[in-house]
């Protein structure tokens, strides 16, 4: 895959996490898939847990990412997806999120393509900041597709992005309308990207 950083890049260690930050880059998709890039975005900037990362564990102290956009794709035959990196021969992975301690998005998105399943997703994310009498920030999400070509919505929010590193909850809330029926589901997750065991 071809990488372009076309902005500034620092990665070291930052005593005890590895520091990570790029501007303006961009990650290549497989030459089948739709979008031509699997990732993109103004900035990035994240601090990765070193010890958990020895032991094969992905924990991002925080991710703050700008006008991130992601695009997850399975080819025609679901043999291949745009997240496996590496031997193309090699079977697809699942797609496995690092556990997130803090997140911001700001003009974020993913889209998601299953043509097997006929599943099409595109999904927007932004922070809302904190205001004087609130501390705590809410990511909020919205999107839109089509199952077996039948359209569906969906939005909802993540209240509490930061209070994982504090041992708090993050607040889930989600509305989806599709497929002749409505879901509302409301809890709590361990972390932002963390639903086993919600």
């Amino acid at each position: 895959r071809q990488v372009d950083i076309r902005g500034d890049f620092q990665l070291y260690f930052a005593p005890f996490n590895v520091k990570f930050y790029a501007e303006d880059i961009r990650i290549a998709n497989p030459g089948w898939a739709q979008a031509k890039q699997f990732f993109t975005a103004k900035r990035v900037d994240t601090r990765v847990a070193t010890l958990p990362l020895i032991f094969g564990d992905r924990i991002l102290r925080f991710a703050d990412l700008d006008r991130a956009q992601v695009a997850l794709e399975w080819d025609s035959d679901n043999k291949h997806n745009s997240w496996t990196f590496g031997d193309p021969n090699q079977p697809p992975e699942p797609l496995e999120l690092p556990q997130v301690q803090r997140a911001a998005l700001t003009k974020s998105g993913l889209t998601y393509r299953d043509p097997r399943l006929r599943l099409f997703a595109d999904i927007d994310f932004d922070t809302v900041k904190a205001t004087e009498s609130r501390i705590n920030e809410t990511i909020r999400f919205s999107g839109r597709g089509t199952m077996n070509a039948q359209p569906f919505t969906i939005t909802g929010g993540l209240a509490s992005p930061n209070e994982t590193i504090a041992g708090g909850k993050n607040k889930l809330t989600l509305h989806a309308i599709g497929l002749g029926n409505t879901l509302d589901v409301a809890g709590t997750l361990p972390g932002p990207t963390e639903l086993e065991g919600a």
